[in-house]
């Protein structure tokens, strides 16, 4: 079995299991039995729960990321394919939210790892090594901003819709930001 594969067997029984039990009470056993490896297969690939977590987080943030950077995708389509992955798995990323706190937070996570690609985006945009501290400042402005709304957007059961959501987050972004990417000086 390819290791992508086992990763990906490995996150199906998370989600099956995570649909109807708090994350925190999944152990890597039950992960592992639920799929028909043994735990240390599961170590192999991953150190924990959270980084199985994190890991199909990142491959999805990825994936969009790459589409917006190759200018298959706007900034307004990648932003609503974010919140739309975020909508798909509203209920395992509420309990991954409620049941996630301090290194292993979600929340944290997610919000780290889209600043981590805005600066990304930025640094290519800009040919730079360095990022202003205050551009730095609006992204984790702007990244926590996104993240937190998002999760309180699927804890209200999302009363607007994501393309709705999407623009007012988009209309959000910081003035400073907005004129840095837009190579507006």
């Amino acid at each position: 079995m390819l290791k992508r594969d086992t990763k990906a067997l490995l996150l199906n029984s998370f989600f099956e299991l995570a649909s109807s039990k708090p994350i925190n009470k999944i152990s890597v056993r039950e992960i592992s039995e639920q799929c028909g490896v043994t735990s240390q297969t599961f170590y192999n690939h991953f150190k924990d729960k959270y980084d199985l977590i994190f890991w199909a987080h990142k491959q999805r943030v990825d994936e969009i990321a790459e589409g917006y950077s190759n200018g298959s995708l706007s900034a307004e389509k990648a932003l609503c394919m974010y919140i739309d992955g975020f909508s798909q798995n509203a209920e395992t990323i509420l309990n991954a939210c409620r049941n996630t706190d301090g290194p292993d937070s979600f929340k944290w996570y997610a919000a780290d790892y889209l600043t981590q690609i805005i600066m990304g985006f930025v640094k290519n945009k800009k040919n730079v090594e360095e990022v202003p501290v205050e551009i730095r400042f609006d992204i984790s402005l702007y990244s926590v901003g996104i993240s937190a709304m998002i999760f309180k957007w699927l804890r209200d059961e999302q009363p607007i819709s994501d393309t709705q959501l999407s623009e007012y987050l988009l209309k959000a972004m910081p003035p400073l930001l907005r004129a840095y990417v837009e190579n507006k000086s």
